[in-house]
């Protein structure tokens, strides 16, 4: 006997912000692990220097995520441990103020004989760095500086699923229930104010 259910159309939204939510929350903590990783790389090679250490999570793997699946595809031979090298360096290279940071590292990188791919990591994190920020510096976010880009950086791979959403019908309180969603991980750092101000400029942006 089949048994049709019924749902109304406000649980239907209710049910779908929750499936966006979990969806963002999903990338957000594989972005976190890119994140932990990288900090394991840097307590290694400063052995255990706290004051060396950053508090990396979703932002960074925001922007390094991207970089480590294009250097997989590019680089099929090399292993995880070489690629978090890179990344640990690129990091190092364009978001920490500590030379003796850095000079340790391109020094790993040299005994891996992966010095051509370290200038491949540098370019293509440029690269996206530098869209990324012209992108959000478009958007005229509120409190969004060069200096502060790496806060934001956990939305690149959100990017996609925001554009898709934004083909539907969103409401303020759509939107609303998906930042709360978005802050109950606990790995973004930024408000949210700022973070609501971000979804409906994007989806606006998209909406064209």
């Amino acid at each position: 006997m089949e048994m049709n259910i019924l749902i109304t159309e406000s649980q239907e939204r209710m049910i779908l912000n929750e499936s966006i939510g979990r969806e963002f929350g999903s990338i957000l903590k594989r972005n976190s692990d890119v994140g932990k990783l990288i900090t394991s790389q840097i307590k290694e090679i400063m052995g255990g220097d706290k004051a060396a250490l950053l508090t990396f999570g979703a932002s960074i793997g925001g922007l390094m995520g991207p970089v480590g699946d294009f250097l997989e595809g590019k680089y099929p031979s090399m292993n995880d441990v070489e690629i978090s090298l890179l990344l640990t360096g690129a990091i190092a290279t364009f978001f920490y103020n500590s030379p003796k940071l850095i000079e340790r590292i391109k020094d790993k990188i040299t005994d891996k004989g992966l010095e051509r791919e370290f200038d491949v990591t540098l370019s293509k994190t440029q690269e996206l760095n530098e869209t990324f920020f012209e992108f959000m510096e478009s958007l005229n976010i509120t409190l969004f500086r060069i200096s502060n880009v790496l806060g934001f950086a956990f939305l690149i791979p959100l990017l996609p699923y925001i554009h898709q959403i934004s083909e539907g019908k969103l409401s303020i309180m759509d939107v609303n229930k998906i930042v709360t969603i978005l802050l109950s991980y606990g790995v973004i750092t930024i408000s949210s104010s700022t973070l609501k101000e971000i979804m409906v400029k994007l989806i606006k942006r998209f909406k064209g």
